[in-house]
């Protein structure tokens, strides 16, 4: 973005404040496109940077949503329900029920425990809806659930006539460095795919894969350690082909869009010199 509207927008606003640059993020998301064509659909994990929520619905294909202050956040905005795709590992009755009440059968949802898949089941069936549900498989933590216990819940889905087994959610972390990690994550998606082919007479129909692309936040980090660098996508986009299942792929992504797109501007209100450093008070800080 140009000094000058930075200083624009600092005069018409004051300071301290937060410069968000849509054409920066635009740019990106059109980047990312290019690189994935029409192979991969995206996703915009909003809880990088909640301010970007209603940009982000305009320029990707859903909202990942997981807490009920972005729900709200996305209520509040009229962003649409088909937009969402409701995530989060802990889902109360109460919230889920709120959330229900706008997302419908319009919007998308994860399960993260066979209790929230109970709970969602239990309201499609009393509205007689049927629910796009996205079982959630864990990256051995606190997270979703196991591969045996998905494989159970799928074997088993005449007992939710109202539920639609949409997909599988899975994301294991952020700042990942190496491409290796996707490789290694990829394969095993492929094998639990067919798992539940063999097992349940399954076939996925979508992957919603969290890449947690690592991002270059200093200037001393290496290039390749930025994953969003055209070369690497390429790389990303021939690692999916590679798969032997096929179906729809997904992937849901925040900072990889977010990072460069905004600004904490400050005004300098007093500046001096201890033993030979230079200090600079500015009117805002790390708290804000």
């Amino acid at each position: 973005m140009e000094i000058s509207k930075i200083r624009e927008a600092a005069d018409r606003f004051g300071t301290p404040l937060y410069l968000f640059d849509l054409d920066c993020i635009r740019d990106r998301v059109q980047r990312f496109r290019d690189a994935f064509r029409d192979e991969i659909g995206l996703t915009y994990s909003m809880k990088t940077n909640p301010f970007l929520t209603l940009e982000m619905s305009r320029q990707v294909e859903r909202i990942e949503v997981c807490s009920m202050g972005e729900f709200r956040i996305c209520r509040d905005l009229g962003i649409a329900a088909e937009k969402l795709y409701i995530s989060g590992v802990l889902k109360i009755r109460e919230d889920i029920m709120e959330i229900l009440e706008y997302g419908q059968d319009k919007a998308r949802y994860t399960a993260e425990s066979p209790l929230q898949l109970k709970m969602l089941s239990e309201w499609a069936a009393k509205n007689q809806k049927t629910l796009r549900v996205y079982p959630r498989l864990t990256n051995k933590s606190q997270f979703g659930m196991d591969e045996d216990t998905i494989i159970g819940l799928i074997s088993n889905r005449e007992q939710y006539p109202f539920i639609e087994f949409a997909g599988i959610h899975f994301f294991s972390g952020t700042q990942k460095k190496k491409l290796s990690k996707h490789e290694k994550e990829l394969k095993m998606l492929d094998e639990f795919f067919e798992r539940l082919e063999k097992e349940a007479g399954f076939t996925v129909p979508e992957l919603e894969y969290g890449t947690g692309f690592a991002v270059s936040y200093f200037e001393d980090q290496k290039k390749d350690e930025d994953l969003r660098d055209p070369e690497n996508l390429e790389k990303f986009v021939s690692r999916v082909r590679e798969m032997k299942w096929k179906g729809i792929v997904t992937v849901e992504m925040g900072r990889a869009y977010a990072a460069e797109c905004g600004y904490y501007v400050t005004t300098a209100l007093d500046i001096k010199e201890n033993n030979g450093n230079a200090v600079c008070l500015v009117d805002g800080g790390i708290h804000q």
